[in-house]
């Protein structure tokens, strides 16, 4: 193995955990920014490219489990945008019931 296959093994490693990293943030509602991440895995897939064709094989298994990795963040982000979404109309829902009411007559202002 090569010391540029090395390097980027041990990147895809790197990214591996940070996306593990995100997937947890999402699921405690945080929010997180995906720009630096597709940017470096721009990066490696292009020093992935720029190897001989025999060294490009090594990547074949650690692609693939990024791959898989980057569908349950999909997953995990989707399941929190559909949450979003409900508690958003949730909230559209008794705004407009209480504009419906409007305020009861003789009670406090509150």
């Amino acid at each position: 193995m090569s010391s540029s296959t090395a390097l980027i093994l041990d990147q895809l490693d790197r990214i591996s955990g940070r996306m593990e990293l995100a997937r947890r943030q999402v699921q405690t509602g945080q929010a997180i920014e995906l720009a630096p991440l597709e940017a470096e895995i721009d990066s490696i897939c292009s020093d992935i490219s720029a190897l001989p064709p025999d060294e490009r094989v090594a990547f074949r298994r650690p692609l693939t489990g990024l791959i898989s990795e980057l569908n349950d963040l999909t997953q995990v982000l989707r399941v929190g945008l559909e949450r979003i979404g409900r508690e958003l109309a949730e909230t559209g829902q008794r705004r407009e019931a209480t504009a419906a009411y409007g305020k009861p007559s003789g009670g406090p202002d509150r």
